[in-house]
This record gives C-alpha cells, sequence and structure tokens, in this order.
C-alpha cells in the first residue's frame, strides 16, 4: 500500500491550521458579540449616521418623512440646548440620548456615557420628562440627536440643532482720519445672531472702553448694533 505521505501531512497542516483559525475566531467573536448585538440594535435605521440629513442619508430621511417626528433648532454658538422628551407620549420605557454625529450613546436613564461634562441629563423622581440640556455649545455639537424609548414597540423623537457663529463688524472702512477736537463715532452690528445680543463690548488696543470713566466715551446699545461716541478726540484716541 502507497501513502501519499506529501498529501496528508498537507492535510494534517490545513486541518491545524483551520481548527487554529477557528479558535482564534470564535474567541474574537465571543469577545464580541454584545458589542455587535448593540451596534446593530443601535443602528437599526442607519449606518452613514455621520452625515446627518444630508442629502446622502436616504435611510435617516425615510426615518423623518413626518414633519412632527423631528424639530430644528437654530441656536448661537456658546448658548445652551435643551431638548424635551417625555415618557407620556410613548407610554413606559427607559429614555436613552444618541447623537447622531458617530453615533454616541449620550445618557440612558440617569447614566451619563461621554465624558463631556457639558452634557447633562435632567429629571426629578415621578417625572415623565427627561431632558438633555447641552452647555457652552460649540459648531461641533451640530447635527441630529434622538430620543430613544424602549416602549413596546420601540420610538424616537429627533432634535436637529444647528449652531451659528454671529460675527461682529466695524460699519465702514478699516481706517479713519479724525482731526483733533473732533466728533469721532464708531458703529458695529452683530451678524449672523439667533437673538438680540446681551451685551456689546468696545475695546481699544486691547483695552475694554465700555466703562471708562473718561467721560468724553459713550456707548449706546441696539438690539444687535452697538455706537461708540468719543468727543473732543485726542491723539490718544488712536488705535
Amino acid at each position: 500500500i502507497m501513502v501519499n505521505v506529501y498529501g496528508l501531512l498537507s492535510f494534517l497542516m490545513f486541518f491545524v491550521v483551520a481548527q487554529t483559525e477557528k479558535s482564534i475566531f470564535q474567541e474574537f467573536t465571543q469577545g464580541r458579540t454584545n458589542v455587535v448585538r448593540q451596534r446593530l440594535v443601535r443602528t437599526r435605521w442607519c449606518r452613514d449616521a455621520e452625515e446627518p440629513l444630508s442629502k446622502h442619508n436616504s435611510k435617516l430621511r425615510d426615518k423623518l418623512t413626518a414633519p412632527q417626528e423631528i424639530r430644528h433648532i437654530e441656536t448661537q454658538e456658546g448658548s445652551t440646548a435643551v431638548l424635551r422628551c417625555s415618557l407620556d407620549t410613548f407610554g413606559d420605557g427607559t429614555i436613552s440620548w444618541v447623537q447622531w454625529n458617530g453615533y454616541n450613546i449620550l445618557t440612558v436613564g440617569n447614566q451619563i456615557y461621554t465624558g463631556d461634562e457639558r452634557i447633562k441629563v435632567i429629571h426629578t423622581q415621578h417625572s415623565l420628562d427627561w431632558t438633555l440640556q447641552i452647555r457652552q455649545l460649540t459648531l461641533t455639537d451640530a447635527g441630529v440627536y434622538e430620543c430613544q424609548i424602549s416602549s413596546n414597540p420601540p420610538r424616537s423623537k429627533f432634535y436637529n440643532i444647528t449652531v451659528i457663529r454671529a460675527t461682529a463688524k466695524i460699519v465702514g472702512n478699516g481706517e479713519i482720519f479724525i482731526k483733533r477736537g473732533s466728533v469721532i463715532k464708531l458703529s458695529c452690528v452683530i451678524r449672523d445672531a439667533t437673538g438680540p445680543a446681551s451685551y456689546i463690548f468696545w475695546f481699544q488696543s486691547g483695552r475694554m472702553v465700555n466703562f471708562d470713566s473718561d467721560s468724553r466715551k459713550s456707548v449706546i446699545m441696539g438690539r444687535n448694533s452697538s455706537q461708540l461716541t468719543i468727543h473732543d478726540a485726542k491723539s490718544t484716541d488712536s488705535g
């Protein structure tokens, strides 16, 4: 009886390698089962969540066909966003807040799952309201936020936040020539503001002049504008 030793060795090597790969795969998948299962649940509506409400994100758009299912919020950079979600609308269950940009789970019930200290969930005992608060908003906070309710069937409420950066501009040319002893009038307007400005500060060479003790200087505030007036102009007013 002739035995193909080379073929037998090849088979044994293949068997050992196959078993090793199978063992490694089983060990890997067992350790990742919960993560994969959670990921599948979390992304059940949209896999490309990093582009919320973009024209390419058709799955999310399909989910949000009814206008009442999403609320659009325009807010100023540096302000506080308050997103409300209530179990009264959906019945019993646990409320979780998710940020679609990168699909970050922010909160589950009272537990916060982000290291961002600006984020807080507000809930009082026996209340049906769970409010997500985001302080000191930045441009990167813009996007879709989802309130997930673990009811049967699961329900969701969506917010789309647009963060706007306001800019200040002094009206006129960048350089002004004034005669000594005349009156200087400078006007500043705020653009892209979502509401009236609380304060508009004037600075000369890095020093604030709004509350200057110099009686020649006065500031008048408008809704989103401010006028600085300087009487009896001096060379020290240059800058």
